[in-house]
């Protein structure tokens, strides 16, 4: 699997993005062609196994991102159908009372889903690899 990475030539300061293989030989600047060799396979798997988490942790922040943006719909829209008269349309369908009001538990669950949505979105952005060679 390739490694999304920011390789930078020192002699040059040529800054690209790449994708890094393990099957690679060499790292070569397409500037000046300075060559330096890949990076070991430790670091390699090292930085394979935190950039899955990354990956992992911005699909479930998306996730739940569509869910507190479900809820806060849900919450905003009044739940209430039409009843026999014009007049008695105020029968809420999801607790069964003659007054629709809104429901305080969805709002705060959005509010929850986002504020967890925001942390993992955090977490799945804070490393990067920069590969000077």
């Amino acid at each position: 699997m390739a490694i999304k990475v920011k390789l930078r030539c020192s002699e040059c300061e040529t800054v690209r993005e790449e994708d890094l293989r393990m099957e690679d030989a060499e790292i070569t600047c397409p500037a000046c062609g300075r060559r330096m060799a890949n990076v070991q396979q430790n670091e390699y798997i090292e930085m394979e196994t935190q950039l899955k988490k990354q990956h992992l942790f911005s699909i479930i922040s998306i996730v739940l991102f569509s869910v507190a943006l479900i809820l806060l719909i849900m919450w905003a829209v009044p739940h209430s159908v039409p009843g026999e008269k014009a007049d008695n349309f105020t029968i809420d369908w999801v607790s069964g009372a003659k007054v629709a009001t809104s429901n305080n538990g969805m709002f705060i669950a959005a509010v929850v889903c986002a504020f967890i949505s925001m942390i993992l979105g955090v977490f799945a952005s804070l490393k990067r690899y920069i590969i000077e060679f």
